[in-house]
């Protein structure tokens, strides 16, 4: 689809530069106003999905086969171009996300956007003590038991 890296480029800039804050417009095209009269802003977030769209691809994964065409022997020097192009783009976008880590109430949002786009990682450890202790059951009537058991059934 994109032979050419300049056109990918050009590509890419123009649909980083429709996002961020902006002046919300009505469909007739005039600014939406508040009821002081005001502008209204509002956010256009970049994200993956956004890109591949406006790069006319049908999902995501489009711009990650791009990027693994460079890495095949045979690979063009266009399309080694044009996977260096894609991975800046997707470094703007991580930037973009990383900076929101500091906007109160975004953090989960961002973090997710990290792990799943950004190849960041939340590790946890958790270290667990202690063994199984069987229960002694001997003491316990039939009915208890069978009680027992429909209660263990049941978790």
């Amino acid at each position: 689809m994109y032979g050419d890296p300049t056109i990918l480029q050009a590509k890419i800039d123009e649909y980083l530069a429709t996002t961020g804050y902006q002046i919300a417009t009505l469909p007739d095209g005039s600014i939406a106003k508040d009821g002081k009269g005001n502008a209204v802003w509002h956010c256009v977030t970049p994200t993956m999905a956004g890109l591949a769209y406006h790069l006319g691809f049908c999902n995501r994964a489009s711009l990650q086969d791009m990027q693994d065409r460079a890495k095949e022997q045979d690979a063009t020097p266009a399309q080694r171009e044009i996977s260096s192009i894609v991975s800046r783009a997707r470094l703007r976008l991580e930037a973009y996300w990383e900076g929101e880590l500091t906007t109160p109430g975004c953090a989960n949002g961002v973090k997710l956007w990290l792990t799943n786009h950004g190849g960041y990682h939340d590790k946890q450890e958790i270290e667990h003590r202690g063994g199984v202790v069987p229960a002694d059951l001997s003491n316990l009537s039939p009915d208890e038991r069978i009680a027992l058991l429909k209660a263990v059934e049941k978790v």
